[in-house]
């Protein structure tokens, strides 16, 4: 175990380093500009599913996120728009010339909801328990140890580079009040305590989490006093509390309603190519799926356009890469997916024993439920039979957590620009309360990936990661299916909103 007498320490290469440098400053959490006044003291926004908690530091998904973006701070903060890294609890940081050493300084204007001060204590605290989350534990290896100078003042130490860590600072460390988290960690879970731009204020289970702004934020108070976060799982209902003002604006909507939210005089449809992937995850470890014929056979029967045009009404790319796009490390013309051949996945659950076919439970969130039936489709012709099971989003996570599943749809955001840190959290095989749900377990990509990590010589990182992914591919532990287009639909009269490639809104600079 790391010695957690320590903060978090920031890595970047010498080309990053000038660019870091030069966002420090004055804190903005987003690339708009800040109105202090709103026509309209409230917000009502949708979200397609449930969250399961308001830790920050036990969740790994992006609809919880947006919560913690509102309620908590970071040292860093990350402009999900321009993809900037940004001061945040942090004022000035100044990087060593080797790059493994950074000093920072405290903001001390901050105060956390309950009217506490944010202590080096509380940074320090907030630290360890995100560094030692089975959630987010997979983002620290680069970290040694943090020394606190004195009371606003932190030492990072590091012991090899990590270009991602800015990032993973600015998007998993919110800082959280020691004595309160210690006094209570399941109660703070649901009525959590943080010191960003929003208070929370209530949890209605199955319904809604509503927020205030604190007027003595720092920055100074938000435009939209009071915000309301529904839980809205049927998409269609989603389209008519949109028309009717039920809600001001809704988070990713199906592709089938951007002809009518576009036609809909008042409504506005953002858009942008999403960082997400949305993929068919085999649990490695179930009796059946632990045969790679079987889980060969399945990816074969997917028709990656089949789902794209029957659940995403072709709003959305597919994914001939895993999570690599175009233009990333690892992208590569000598990357050998198989092709969709049904016959030959009849052949190989044969050979595994399944002549006559057999019988996979799929599991996937209610919003999903349209593309679990196009795959189940898919599958039925050779030969599998499949019964879809819906499940609100905190079964679902929790069942892919603890191994619950055979077959599961979802999806996956990569944060960074620099793939390594998706790979992190979802092939390496201690990741998997983090993102590895299919259970890869594999000693030769923890070593790849362990390598990559480090190396700082391009050439060897294409190279790495080309193998990486390959390794993937024909370990059959998944079929990536689709990137999708990332989207929020709102009252037009709603500014200061923009789409995000990861699907994260920083609410903090809306108004009306």
């Amino acid at each position: 175990m790391k010695n957690f007498k320590r903060m978090v320490a920031i890595v970047v290469t010498l080309a990053m380093t000038a660019a870091l440098l030069g966002a420090c400053g004055s804190k903005s959490k987003s690339t708009g500009e800040k109105k202090g006044e709103s026509s309209r003291d409230s917000l009502v926004i949708g979200m397609a599913a449930e969250i399961s908690t308001l830790d920050p530091h036990m969740h790994s998904n992006i609809g919880t996120a947006n919560l913690m973006l509102a309620i908590f701070e970071s040292l860093l903060t990350h402009d999900f728009v321009t993809d900037e890294i940004k001061p945040g609890l942090a004022e000035s940081y100044e990087v060593s010339e080797d790059g493994m050493t950074i000093d920072m300084t405290l903001r001390t204007d901050f105060k956390f909801h309950n009217g506490d001060p944010v202590t080096m204590e509380d940074v320090l605290y907030s630290m360890e328990r995100t560094m030692e989350s089975a959630f987010q534990n997979v983002f620290w290896d680069a970290v040694d140890n943090v020394e606190a100078v004195d009371d606003t003042h932190l030492r990072f130490n590091l012991n090899q580079p990590d270009n991602n860590l800015p990032y993973y600072i600015a998007d998993f460390a919110n800082i959280v009040p020691k004595a309160v988290v210690e006094a209570d960690p399941d109660g703070f879970a649901r009525a959590p305590i943080g010191c960003g731009p929003y208070k929370f204020v209530n949890w209605s289970q199955g319904m809604q989490i509503d927020m205030e702004a604190d007027p003595n934020y720092p920055d100074g108070e938000a435009p939209i006093k009071n915000v309301t976060w529904r839980f809205i799982t049927d998409r269609s209902t989603a389209l008519v509390a949109l028309e009717t003002g039920e809600v001001d604006a809704f988070m990713t909507m199906n592709g089938a309603d951007f002809d009518q939210i576009r036609n809909t005089e008042g409504l506005t449809l953002k858009t942008v190519s999403g960082n997400n992937t949305y993929y068919l995850s085999l649990n490695m470890e179930d009796e059946v799926l632990s045969n790679d014929k079987v889980r060969e056979a399945i990816c074969l029967a997917i028709d990656k356009k089949s789902v794209i045009d029957g659940a995403e009404y072709g709003e959305a790319k597919i994914a001939d890469h895993g999570f690599i796009r175009e233009g990333q490390v690892g992208y590569s013309d000598n990357f050998k997916e198989a092709e969709r051949d049904v016959e030959r996945g009849k052949a190989l659950l044969a050979e595994a024993g399944y002549a006559n076919g057999l019988s996979l439970e799929l599991k996937c969130q209610s919003s999903k439920t349209t593309h679990a039936q196009v795959i189940q489709a898919n599958l039925k012709e050779i030969g599998i039979d499949v019964e879809i099971v819906q499940l609100e989003n905190s079964a679902f996570y929790a069942d892919l957590e603890n191994g619950d599943f055979q077959m599961e749809f979802g999806g996956f955001g990569q944060y960074t620009p620099d793939p390594s840190s998706t790979f992190r959290y979802v092939y390496r095989s201690d990741g998997v309360m983090a993102g590895n749900y299919y259970r890869l377990n594999s000693p030769e990509i923890d070593e790849l990936l362990a390598r990559g990590e480090v190396s700082t010589d391009p050439e060897e990182r294409q190279k790495i990661y080309e193998e990486v992914i390959q390794l993937v591919e024909d370990a059959h532990c998944c079929k990536y299916i689709y990137w999708p287009t990332a989207n929020i639909a709102h009252n037009s009269d709603l500014k200061g909103v923009e789409a995000t490639p990861v699907g994260e809104y920083d609410i903090y600079n809306y108004y009306w």
